[in-house]
């Protein structure tokens, strides 16, 4: 008898269970996914959905087809089963990343896969292999963002800080969800102390962007200091003297370094809040568009 070759994965959640249940919405949501395959992508996809979050797939390529079964749990569990077909890891893939799109609203682009599909028996070893991928992210961001910063990236550095937070709190939903007690406690707390390093280093990162951006403010300040220096000099001269135009240009020059500063600073902190926000809500949000 022939074994039948599985693939794990799992649907990033934070609300504890898929949101996108009424089959209405699903077809709809993949009818929309098929047709943006048809025109970005060098595959098609059919699909059957019978309901109850199984699936029956069949990618279609020049060199030939895959079918598969799928069955996807509540919980964003997502078993692919090979019944035809040449199943390379890439077709396995883009049926993973076609079922995901469908369940999962993500705030990445849809081409990112943070989790990929492991090729295991039984469903307890793909749970196993599943977390192994977010350990291995626990060291990964941190370095990651070490060497943005040594090579003076920073806003790459701010990027690859949000995504690591964003995926810690995705890594302690995945063990709420599939793991008891002590396994649990233990890794959740693996999984905070690595957000809290990421913390840590997102400081790290604001003070040399900051310093880094003193000098277009300095060189506005001293754009700003002759401006008004020829406008002073021209029409108060005579009654400020130049100890006086001195004194003033120096009050002005210094406002509108804190001003600009002030607004720079607001701007940044809105944008961290923004992408914090959207990873803490994707999973809460509908997902009908």
């Amino acid at each position: 008898m022939k074994t039948m070759v599985s693939w794990y994965g799992w649907i990033p959640i934070l609300s504890g269970k898929l949101t996108l249940t009424e089959e209405k919405d699903i077809n709809e949501k993949a009818k929309r996914l098929q047709k943006e395959i048809d025109v970005c992508e060098e595959y098609t996809i059919e699909y059957e959905y019978e309901g109850t979050g199984k699936w029956k797939i069949v990618l279609k390529t020049k060199a030939g087809n895959l079918e598969v079964d799928c069955e996807v749990e509540e919980s964003g569990l997502c078993k692919i089963t090979h019944v035809g077909g040449v199943a390379s890891y890439d077709k396995i893939v883009a049926i993973y990343r076609f079922i995901r799109d469908i369940y999962h609203m993500h705030i990445h682009h849809s081409g990112d896969l943070q989790l990929r599909p492991i090729e295991i028996n039984g469903r307890d070893a793909g749970i196993e292999k599943i977390l192994d991928q977010y350990r291995q992210k626990v060291t990964y961001y941190p370095q990651e963002v070490k060497d943005h910063i040594d090579n003076r990236r920073y806003d790459d550095a701010i990027d690859s800080i949000l995504a690591g937070r964003g995926e810690m709190q995705y890594a302690k939903s995945f063990t709420n969800l599939f793991f008891d007690d002590d396994p649990r406690d233990s890794l959740n707390r693996t999984f905070e102390s690595a957000d809290k390093s990421l913390e840590v280093l997102m400081q790290k990162v604001t003070v040399p962007t900051s310093n880094e951006k003193r000098f277009p403010l300095a060189l506005m300040s001293l754009i700003v200091f002759l401006s008004a220096f020829h406008i002073l000099t021209l029409h108060f001269g005579l009654w400020l003297g130049s100890v006086g135009i001195i004194a003033v240009l120096i009050v002005i020059a210094r406002g509108v370094v804190r001003v600009v500063g002030v607004v720079r600073s607001l701007i940044e902190k809105k944008r961290i809040e923004e992408i914090k926000k959207e990873i803490m809500d994707a999973d809460d949000k509908n997902q009908h568009g």
